[in-house]
């Protein structure tokens, strides 16, 4: 089942709007409305494809798959929405496991930007392949992402679980020639918090292991 790769669209259209991704609150509306906009499109929603018997017994038939970096909507079940000190609504997250229940992904929005490329640049090491292509993947489990050789913990601060049934609409493949261009982008969008200073604060205490 294959995916087409959108984000490689949204930015064309970008481009063509006079969009700069400079990091400003225009460029982060922009490519979070168009986020939304995907719901209609025609990918696959993840709680559906769970519901598919043939899918439960055989992963390798997922159109997503550890190793790959997806933009997705969420939205937390109450009580963890309740209980969390904030939230990302638009995660970007390089998948790490999937279970009929859950994915398990590193959210790069909960670090600063530089930060962001440093991580990358550790998950790197893992690609299946050197040349980037559209079938490139990061061969990663929870234990090698653990193992990356840094004194810098960034793994602590953006590991999270997202339930399959609490994802909102589609989730968005990256292609892998973009990962770099992506995660730099500022469609973060914390809830619960008044500034994503204080989201990086915290996880500048997990990733140097203060916290």
């Amino acid at each position: 089942m294959a995916i087409n790769f959108i984000f490689q669209r949204l930015m064309d259209q970008a481009i063509s709007d006079g969009i700069i991704q400079d990091g400003s609150n225009k460029s982060r509306l922009y490519f979070q409305q168009k986020a939304k906009e995907t719901e209609d499109a025609d990918l696959p929603i993840v709680d559906n494809l769970f519901r598919r018997k043939s899918l439960i017994d055989n992963y390798k038939e997922l159109p997503f798959k550890p190793g790959d970096i997806f933009l997705f909507k969420y939205d937390p079940k109450n009580k963890n929405k309740n209980s969390l000190p904030y939230y990302d609504r638009f995660p970007i997250s390089a998948i790490i496991d999937v279970t009929p229940t859950y994915c398990l992904g590193l959210n790069f929005h909960y670090l600063p930007y530089r930060e962001r490329g440093l991580f990358m640049k550790q998950l790197l090491e893992f690609r299946d392949e050197n040349v980037l292509t559209d079938k490139t993947y990061l061969d990663i489990d929870y234990d090698k992402v653990r193992s990356t050789g840094t004194s810098k913990l960034y793994y602590k601060a953006c590991i999270k679980k997202y339930l399959n049934n609490h994802i909102r609409g589609r989730m968005i493949k990256i292609h892998p020639e973009e990962w770099q261009y992506v995660i730099s982008l500022p469609l973060q969008d914390f809830r619960k918090v008044p500034n994503v200073n204080q989201v990086w604060e915290d996880s500048r205490l997990k990733w140097n292991g203060k916290i």
